[in-house]
């Protein structure tokens, strides 16, 4: 008889658990889910930086695979067999099979002691913009 009593205090405990949603107010256990790093639509909020990692301190939103972080801080192709120069961007040839570094054009060009650099808008279009180089 005690084992019964044992064994409805426990259903009765999961399911008044679940009817007052007792487990959204604990910690999650994936900082990843959902992906803080997409929109509701699943679009990256920040171009080509939608990879998520759980880590002790939360998420971390990492470059998409075939991306690296440049020395930028943009997430750029990484077909480009290591790296290209913050003056140029790796753009890809044909099918994507093959990817070049190519020069970075800033209209209007850049003044001495600037660099045109890659860069990306919200809605995730590339542009060149001139930055003070480091």
């Amino acid at each position: 008889m005690k084992r019964f009593h044992v064994v409805v205090c426990a259903l009765s405990m999961i399911i008044l658990c679940l009817a007052a949603g007792c487990e959204a107010d604990g910690p999650r256990e994936n900082a990843c889910d959902p992906n803080p790093c997409v929109d509701a639509n699943n679009d990256p909020l920040v171009p080509n930086r939608s990879l998520c990692t759980a880590t002790t301190g939360g998420a971390l939103c990492d470059c998409d695979w075939n991306y690296v972080e440049n020395e930028a801080g943009v997430c750029a192709y990484a077909w480009c067999d290591g790296g290209c120069p913050l003056d140029q961007h790796c753009e890809v040839v044909g099918s994507a099979l093959a990817a070049t570094c190519e020069t970075n054009v800033c209209e209007p060009a850049c003044q001495a002691g600037e660099v045109c650099v890659e860069s990306w808008d919200d809605d995730g279009n590339q542009f060149f913009e001139c930055q003070v180089e480091e």
